[in-house]
């Protein structure tokens, strides 16, 4: 009898196959399963990957993506993570941390990894102004800050714009009533984050002043992207004063954004700003 496809000797010789693939391919392989699953499947595999897993080149870029369903995890992703920036060995310039991240493990990056370029924080309501300012003191090349929902507000903004000078892109998302109109976080932009290039603000609260604010303090600004902002009047004057400045900003009205429109305005501007 013939032997079916599946057999053990070709299975054997398929494994053979991955653990003969070049170094740097197989790295580039396992760096695509993320941090979680580097260090809990793919590093215990065999020696070579464990010896391709512990290269601090493996570990410049961290994503710790996962569903949230911490409590049915078996493993601890801030002692994880904290595990992960350690095998950086100071390289790390781009980390994503959703949902678990705390003041503590800004600090331990902050403290490791002086070179960080992007930061991605999504869903992390642990962490406060206070964390996110003393952390990001150390953190001086940051470029790009995400942050997709969470506790961050005026204060944290306001410092992360001074203590980051070189920050090009921030994207702040937040779910905040739309009925209670504040400037507060889009001020606190447009007064310490002039060299932005790129700006998302998603459910923010604002008004015609702080958009205004914002387009006259981030001149650099290609794309200014708004999504389900309920607190803007876009009628007269103020209307063409976007329109000319969106043609120079790039500024982006998404379709959650047109949703979001109050009916127009059709005073002048100055009534607006009062």
């Amino acid at each position: 009898m013939a032997s079916s496809s599946g057999s053990p000797s070709q299975a054997a010789d398929e494994i053979r196959n991955w653990l003969e693939l070049p170094r740097d391919v197989t790295a580039t392989l396992l760096h695509k399963l993320g941090a979680i699953e580097i260090l809990e499947s793919a590093q215990k595999v065999c020696t070579t990957w464990r010896s391709i897993c512990k290269d601090p080149a493996m570990w410049r870029t961290i994503d710790m993506c996962n569903p949230g369903e911490l409590h049915n995890m078996s493993y601890d992703l801030q002692k994880m993570a904290m595990h992960a920036i350690d095998r950086s060995c100071g390289e790390l310039i781009d980390i994503n941390l959703e949902h678990f991240a705390t003041d503590e493990l800004l600090q331990y990056i902050s403290e490791r990894a002086g070179q960080l370029r992007c930061l991605r924080l999504a869903c992390c309501y642990c962490i406060s102004d206070e964390g996110l300012t003393e952390a990001t003191k150390k953190l001086p090349f940051l470029e790009e800050l995400i942050i997709i929902f969470g506790n961050i507000r005026k204060g944290g903004l306001e410092n992360v714009g001074c203590c980051c000078p070189h920050l090009k892109s921030l994207a702040y998302n937040d779910y905040g009533c739309l009925a209670l109109a504040s400037d507060d976080e889009v001020l606190a932009i447009a007064e310490t984050m002039p060299v932005l290039h790129h700006l998302q603000l998603i459910g923010n609260r604002m008004t015609n002043k702080g958009l205004q604010a914002i387009l006259d303090g981030c001149l650099f600004l290609d794309p200014l992207i708004c999504g389900s902002v309920g607190r803007l009047f876009l009628g007269g004057i103020w209307g063409n004063y976007v329109l000319n400045r969106s043609k120079i900003c790039g500024v982006q009205m998404t379709p959650l954004m047109i949703m979001g429109f109050i009916q127009p305005f059709m005073g002048d501007m100055d009534q607006l700003m009062r």
